[in-house]
């Protein structure tokens, strides 16, 4: 009898919907190896802790990791902006330290994600939302040369 082969996945219990749907895509769709769907989920987990932080409370390196994602919801994703993703470009070589190369995975976990809810999902209805969040994409282009960082495909 075989044995399953072990895997590395997280559970990903602790998503919202939105960012289980992605992951569950990367998985499946895409066939990622695991590390890349496990750097996918932890990416985005601190992205979406730090909007949340921003929005509904100061921003704390020490607390940020304690916050539950959830229960956050997709109004919030829509409400980001490029100069969210700025300032959690900065956030994240300033307060945590990531190197050059781990801000450049940040970007195309980013860029990955907006990418699925503009192109692969039908989860914006309204044109705003598109066209926002088409300006959004379009920052990650503007962001390489500012960061100093490679396109990762």
């Amino acid at each position: 009898m075989a044995h399953p082969k072990p895997t590395i996945y997280s559970d990903f219990s602790d998503c919202p919907d939105f960012l289980k749907d992605f992951i569950t895509y990367q998985r499946t769709i895409k066939v990622l190896s695991p590390r890349s769907v496990e750097a996918y989920y932890t990416d985005l987990k601190l992205f979406l802790r730090y909007i949340y932080q921003k929005r509904f409370e100061k921003i704390d390196n020490e607390l940020i990791d304690s916050i539950d994602i959830s229960k956050i919801d997709f109004e919030l994703v829509k409400s980001v902006k490029q100069s969210d993703i700025l300032d959690f470009m900065y956030f994240v070589m300033d307060a945590r330290g990531n190197s050059v190369n781990a801000r450049s995975r940040k970007l195309s976990s980013l860029r990955g994600f907006f990418k699925y809810l503009t192109k692969k999902v039908n989860l914006l209805k309204d044109y705003r939302s598109i066209y926002h969040l088409s300006k959004v994409w379009n920052c990650f282009v503007a962001l390489i040369p500012i960061f100093g960082l490679e396109i990762i495909a």
